[in-house]
């Protein structure tokens, strides 16, 4: 399923264990010394509400193209703030497995249906994971060219001041 354009029955069992993953990947990153600075001014409220919007849109439309904007503005924000792509990933496996206990807890029955759609959600914060790469990577990209070219504008505008003084 892995790539998969609709997720079919995912978000009813992510749905009821969520929010609490939710805050406890938000104690985490705000209780571990490296992560809590990149909270510092955040409203995590919000922010636990934007990451659930996301997940919701994303268990229950898929990757469309609205999840493709979306991914973008989310990893150009992550980007932003310098977040280093190990904590990233790092975020994604804590939440993962926050996700994965809680369903295991409410699972009565392990039938092979219900292990079908395990499977399935992690496939999906996989494929979120790597785009969420892809896109920080080509945010990280879009500035060393950026940078570049800055650096060969003053080089120019130099050369041409001395060839001024001279």
């Amino acid at each position: 399923m892995f790539f998969s354009k609709r997720p079919i029955g995912t978000w009813e069992m992510v749905e009821s264990v969520i929010d609490d993953a939710l805050d406890q990947f938000y104690k985490m990153v705000h209780d571990d010394d490296e992560l809590s600075s990149f909270m510092v001014g955040c409203n995590t409220q919000r922010l636990k509400q934007m990451q659930r919007d996301h997940w919701e849109a994303t268990f229950t439309n898929g990757f469309n193209s609205s999840y493709y904007e979306r991914l973008g503005r989310i990893g150009a924000a992550h980007a932003n703030v310098s977040l280093p792509p190990h904590f990233f990933v790092r975020g994604y496996g804590f939440l993962m497995e926050a996700l994965m206990v809680r369903m295991r807890r409410k699972m009565f029955r392990r039938s092979d249906a219900t292990q079908q759609v395990l499977k399935e959600i992690i496939d999906i914060i996989l494929q979120d994971l790597s785009v969420g790469i892809k896109v920080y990577y080509d945010v990280l990209q879009d500035g060393k060219r950026t940078a570049g070219q800055d650096v060969l504008n003053h080089s120019d505008e130099f050369a041409s001041r001395m060839q001024q003084l001279a």
